[in-house]
């Protein structure tokens, strides 16, 4: 979730939320809440300059064999990776 996409007002947790429910559908085949983080985004003509900051949020799953991590892989790359201004409202 990148907060130059969403209201100035809107506080870390509720991004972070925001994210989770992106997610919501991982969690429902298995996958697993491991972490978040806050990754600013600095200008590169400025580094004292911050030009956003991204609100991620890491899910893992185990898997037993070979068969399964290729379907998983699979999976987790045809999922979307950002919030997009749509799924926003």
């Amino acid at each position: 979730m990148k907060r130059s996409g969403c209201a100035s007002s809107s506080a870390p947790e509720e991004l972070f939320e925001r994210a989770r429910l992106a997610g919501s559908q991982a969690i429902a085949r298995g996958y697993a809440e491991v972490a978040t983080a806050t990754v600013p985004v600095p200008d590169p003509g400025d580094a004292s300059r911050t030009l956003d900051v991204w609100y991620e949020v890491a899910f893992e799953k185990s898997v037993v064999d070979e068969t399964e991590l290729a379907s998983e892989l699979r999976y987790a790359l045809a999922l979307d990776k950002t919030v997009s201004a749509e799924k926003r409202r």
